[in-house]
């Protein structure tokens, strides 16, 4: 019971984490050369998860010819909707793993009391 309290919680870090990722590209999405990041999960030994956030490097130059001028519009590789896609499932994946934590919680809760 406790590992599953453990799994949920790190889950509920880790999609907090992605809403803060999501935030974060979107608050800059107007920024010149901003690069987006984006949260890595990866299963730990304690079976949970955790998570990382990598900057995403693109190959591609994003630079676009102003019409009627030798310089170039610099944009950055942020796709709202993208953005707010992810942010959806991480909200949507927050709720599930909040759902399974208060389900583990009620057992042991009710343990504590019947001992008290």
């Amino acid at each position: 019971m406790i590992d599953g309290l453990h799994a949920a919680y790190s889950g509920l870090v880790a999609q907090g984490k992605k809403v803060g990722v999501g935030a974060n590209n979107i608050a800059n999405a107007e920024s010149k050369d901003f690069k987006r990041s984006r949260l890595a999960f990866e299963t730990n030994s304690e079976g949970g998860v955790s998570s990382q956030v990598e900057q995403v490097n693109t190959e591609e130059a994003f630079s676009q010819p102003v019409e009627g001028n030798s310089n170039t519009a610099s944009s950055n590789d942020v796709d709202l909707g993208k953005e707010i896609f992810e942010m959806s499932n991480a909200q949507r994946g927050f709720e599930a793993n909040a759902a399974f934590f208060r389900t583990e919680e009620e057992p042991v809760g009710t343990l504590l009391d019947i001992t008290a």
